[in-house]
C-alpha cells in the first residue's frame, strides 16, 4: 500500500543528489577529477566569454553526478558518500585510484557500521567515502 499525504497524494520521492563542490582552483580540480578520479565532463558556464576558466563544471562518472564551482578561498572542505555496488567495486576503484594517483586517505575495510568503504580526498581537501554495505549477518 502507498503512503498518501493528508491531501490523499502520494508524497514526492527524491530520484538523486547532486552536491556542489567549491573548488578554489578550477583548472586543477578539473583535471584531478578527469584525469585522476575518471570523471566525464557533461558541460561547463564560465559566465565570462573573456575568461578561459568556467566557474561551474557538471561532472559524472557512471550514475553518479556532481558539480564544481569556483569559490575564493578559503574553502570549507566537505564530506560526500558515493555508493558502489559491491566489495569488489570498492577494491576495485581502490586499485584504479591507487594507481591513477588518487589521494588515498585510508584503504578498503569492513566498518563496524556495516560498511565497506575507503576515502580519497581532492586538491581542495574534500572527503569523498566511496562505499556498499555489507552483507547482513544472520
Amino acid at each position: 500500500m502507498t503512503e498518501r499525504t493528508e491531501s490523499g497524494q502520494a508524497p514526492v520521492e527524491f530520484t538523486g543528489c547532486r552536491p556542489v563542490l567549491p573548488v578554489e582552483d578550477m583548472a586543477v580540480s578539473l583535471d584531478h577529477y578527469l584525469t585522476v578520479l575518471g570523471f566525464t565532463e557533461e558541460w561547463r558556464w564560465s559566465g565570462d566569454e573573456a575568461d578561459p576558466v568556467p566557474n561551474f563544471v557538471s561532472l559524472f562518472r557512471g550514475h553518479f553526478q556532481l558539480f564544481l564551482a569556483r569559490r575564493p578561498s578559503p574553502i570549507q572542505a566537505v564530506e560526500i558518500v558515493v555508493g558502489l555496488r559491491s566489495v569488489a567495486d570498492v577494491n576495485q576503484i581502490h586499485g584504479e585510484y591507487s594507481s591513477s594517483g588518487a589521494i588515498v586517505e585510508e584503504p578498503p575495510s569492513a566498518r563496524p557500521w556495516g560498511t565497506y568503504e575507503m576515502r580519497i580526498r581532492d586538491p581542495d581537501r574534500h572527503l569523498l567515502r566511496l562505499l556498499t554495505n555489507m552483507p547482513r549477518q544472520t
